[in-house]
């Protein structure tokens, strides 16, 4: 689990109920991509909310695309991107 702590104090992280950060105060979360089913395509995509620029595309399954956006969030991370602000494939 990737966790980014900004200058002024900002925690940036995926949201996890299994580690929860109440304790460093007030949250805010913000769903940063969808998952999406192509009735075309009978397989499911995931694409940016803000941007709904396509990440990745073509998972057979649900739960593989979950796998994926996980890891494409901790990759934005690990590279000192803001996945908020990725406007392409990680």
């Amino acid at each position: 689990m990737e966790i980014r702590v900004g200058t002024d104090g900002e925690v940036m992280t995926m949201y996890n109920e299994e580690f929860l950060l109440g304790f460093l105060g007030r949250h805010r979360v913000e769903r940063l991509t969808e998952i999406l089913f192509n009735e075309d395509t009978q397989d499911f995509y995931i694409q940016h909310c803000h941007t709904k620029e396509l990440i990745a595309e073509g998972f057979d399954t649900y739960s593989s695309a979950i796998r994926y956006e996980i890891d494409w969030f901790e990759r934005a991370m690990q590279a000192g991107k803001d996945p908020r602000f990725v406007f392409a494939r990680a």
